[in-house]
């Protein structure tokens, strides 16, 4: 074990060598060479302060020079006291609580640090009365250092003078902590043995690390109120609140929390206590614990809750968890709730898309017309998810046509998603050819389609999308997709356009590779491809394209209008852009003048009447 003296002296070697071999304009120069390269004098003076001799030292800690940067200082703090003899550092320890010496409180921390572990090599007993004048947090610190010195070199006297030194119980016991952790001879069991005697010795609770010695609390009220008191000034007993409070509860039922609660002053404690004893009550009374946080306001009340409901669900009966929870009125808790629930009910941890347990889907379906009517759609989806991997999605397809109708399209989504990711080729085959239901097979087009996209078969996911109906609104799927692959693969894009069905979707798709190829600056190929279009669809395409390009570039936008194919054309984009610029301020006047002479006689008209 290495002594105070030695690991200073350690340190002192790491910093002098540092301090010693100086780089100069890429070269490494010795110390005795700096003088000559005409430095700063004031870092050679600091450099020098950690060469001082005893003798040089000052009487008086306040009359120390110190080095004003920080890496300086602390060579100067830690040559200087490995200098000291025992006198000098028992007179500076002292000197450095004195008013007198204006210093940092980091300063004169990291100072009476350093003394009192010097000290404690020679003098622990002179360096203990010294902490133990001092204040907590340092007293606490200084401590820690001397039992730990003090340890390496007289064992058993330090351990008898922790024993009795009158800083309370459980500080006593911290420091025996410090003493048998830092002993190189003591097996780990003999280390927890002498823990264990002091307090046993002591009759300090154990119950948080031994639930069996909650038996022996007799008479769990009093010891409640007694731990309280000295958990006050002694943080460890806050360990023993929660155990004796499960004792407590046990004899005299859940509503012994109300003492509890009102008992407690401390915000945090109040929140580490009934969270800690509703979540214990949750394995073995769930309902009763979800009721009584649910009906009583304390700290941390909607994190507790949250938890009971896990360990409701994961180790006690799901389906009636959510069923409980189901019974509130509605409002974003409950629905937090109910959330946690499902996702613990099907194996997955909160806020994470990754299994922790392997629930039974097929369990889960057969009881789902247990669970709430809103839970079904949720719970049957994520029960076919599971079935493809617990048994087969061949089973997960059988299930699925078993489900009530109005779960069955969810549920068939759910299969796919959690299919193309096992067996793609196998589901793709499926969803072209088999569902016996039109509708349904048309409606898992749309997330085979994607699903594809998102396994890089672009091509075979546009061939899909162009299997399901134009929906009513006029928008096929392909034109959604083609927005996609553009921005990952224009050449792929260009191919596809012929394709994409007539109408909106067809305009859709255009404008959107027309846009690509504008953000490429690719302006003429963008215009040009517009008049592949019909016609009456130019009108459209050629005024979506104008927006974004307006917007970015009026100057340029207005001298691509020439090459817009159609007078017709022109004049309707120009319309429509003088009309809206009161919204969008694209141009300026003398730029609104321009837009006018690409107008023809009917769209002057159609401004004058609606400007």
């Amino acid at each position: 074990m290495k002594s105070a003296l030695n690991s200073l002296q350690n340190v002192l070697v790491v910093i002098t060598t540092l301090t010693a071999v100086m780089t100069y304009e890429g070269h490494i120069v010795a110390q005795s060479e700096i003088d000559t390269l005409g430095g700063d004098s004031s870092e050679r003076a600091q450099v020098d302060n950690t060469t001082s001799s005893e003798s040089a030292l000052p009487s008086r800690i306040e009359d120390l020079m110190l080095p004003d940067e920080p890496f300086a200082r602390n060579v100067a703090i830690v040559s200087w006291i490995l200098e000291l003899d025992e006198q000098k550092v028992f007179d500076w320890l002292f000197q450095s609580s004195e008013a007198t010496w204006k210093v940092p409180q980091s300063t004169r921390d990291r100072v009476q640090t350093l003394l009192v572990q010097r000290l404690a090599t020679s003098n622990p007993k002179q360096a203990l009365a010294f902490a133990l004048a001092r204040v907590d947090p340092i007293r606490k610190q200084l401590l820690s250092i001397v039992f730990s010195e003090w340890g390496t070199r007289d064992f058993s006297t330090a351990i008898e003078q922790a024993k009795s030194i009158d800083i309370g119980v459980y500080g006593r016991l911290d420091l025996l902590e410090t003493i048998v952790a830092v002993n190189d001879e003591l097996d780990a069991d003999d280390k927890r043995q002498i823990i264990k005697d002091f307090r046993d010795e002591k009759k300090l609770p154990d119950y948080v690390f031994d639930s069996e010695k909650r038996e022996e609390v007799a008479n769990p009220k009093e010891e409640w109120y007694q731990t309280l008191k000295i958990a006050q000034t002694q943080p460890r007993a806050l360990d023993d609140l929660v155990p004796i409070a499960q004792v407590w509860i046990d004899e005299s039922g859940v509503d012994v929390l109300n003492e509890i609660n009102d008992s407690i002053e401390n915000y945090g404690l109040r929140k580490q206590v009934l969270t800690g004893v509703l979540t214990w009550r949750a394995f073995s009374q769930p309902e009763q614990a979800f009721n009584y946080a649910l009906k009583h306001d304390f700290p941390g009340k909607t994190a507790t809750l949250n938890e009971i409901v896990r360990i409701w669900v994961e180790y006690g009966d799901g389906v009636e968890a959510l069923k409980t929870v189901h019974g509130l009125p509605y409002s974003q808790l409950r629905k937090d709730l109910e959330n946690r629930g499902m996702m613990i009910l099907m194996g997955v941890e909160w806020g994470s898309t990754t299994s922790t347990s392997n629930p039974d889907p097929m369990k889960l379906l057969a009881n789902l017309r247990q669970l709430p009517v809103s839970l079904h759609r949720e719970a049957s989806a994520r029960a076919i998810e599971r079935l493809v991997w617990a048994e087969s999605p061949t089973r997960a397809i059988e299930m699925v046509f078993q489900l009530d109708e109005n779960l069955q399209l969810s549920a068939a989504k759910a299969l796919v998603e959690e299919w193309t990711r096992k067996d793609l080729d196998s589901c793709v085959e499926w969803v072209l050819s088999s569902p016996e239901s039109k509708d349904l097979r048309n409606n898992l087009y749309h997330t085979l389609a994607w699903k594809l996209l998102d396994e890089d078969e672009p091509e075979l996911a546009f061939q899909v999308a162009l299997r399901q109906p134009v929906p009513y609104h006029g928008f096929g799927l392909e034109g959604d997709l083609i927005l996609d692959i553009v921005s990952d693969n224009l050449s792929l894009a260009l191919e596809l356009l012929p394709n994409v069905r007539e109408g909106k979707t067809q305009i859709n798709a255009y404008v959107s590779v027309a846009e690509e190829l504008f953000h490429l600056r690719k302006t003429e190929d963008a215009i040009e491809l517009g008049t592949k279009l019909e016609s009456k669809d130019r009108y459209h395409f050629y005024l979506r394209l104008s927006w974004p390009w307006a917007e970015s570039d009026a100057t340029g936008f207005l001298n691509a209008l020439r090459q817009f194919p159609g007078a017709a054309v022109r004049s309707y984009v120009a319309r429509q852009q003088i009309l809206w610029n009161h919204s969008t301020n694209y141009f300026t006047s003398s730029q609104l003048q321009t837009l006018d002479t690409h107008l023809n006689e009917r769209d002057k008209k159609f401004l004058d009447e609606n400007r």
